[in-house]
């Protein structure tokens, strides 16, 4: 073997030994969140029917989205375990005010699907009822 291709195998080499581990690393990318809830609050007016629902995008884990709490909701959800019926009711008083309220829930916490809907006397009974994860 000559001069030149002696010196060019170990250059190539120890090329390849610091190349290799910048290439093969992986981007860091920001965590997927590990719940994501698409919320919402339908009012039903008595005499004008139905009125477009509000909606909001719950994210837990780490706690984001368009909720405009997310931080206090998904705290709620996560001593719920995720299960919409185990919330625990917020002292917070209401006006017997009756102006009925559907609130909806899909998606998923953590990797199980997640489907809620009920029906409330007014909006503030709802979020009462559900530890503010419907307080928008």
């Amino acid at each position: 073997m000559g001069t030149i291709a002696r010196r060019t195998v170990p250059l190539a080499l120890a090329l390849s030994a610091v190349l290799a581990p910048l290439t093969a690393a992986p981007v860091a990318a920001e965590p997927a969140a590990r719940a994501v809830l698409k919320l919402s609050i339908e009012h039903r007016h008595h005499r004008h029917g139905r009125s477009a629902p509000t909606r909001v995008l719950l994210l837990c884990g780490p706690a984001g989205g368009t909720h405009p709490s997310p931080q206090a909701a998904c705290t709620a959800l996560e001593d719920a375990r995720g299960h919409f019926r185990r919330l625990r009711r917020a002292t917070r008083l209401c006006p017997m005010v009756v102006d009925p309220v559907t609130v909806r829930a899909h998606g998923h916490w953590w990797g199980r699907p997640v489907r809620f809907r009920r029906t409330y006397v007014n909006s503030c009974v709802a979020a009462r009822q559900t530890g503010g994860v419907f307080a928008f």
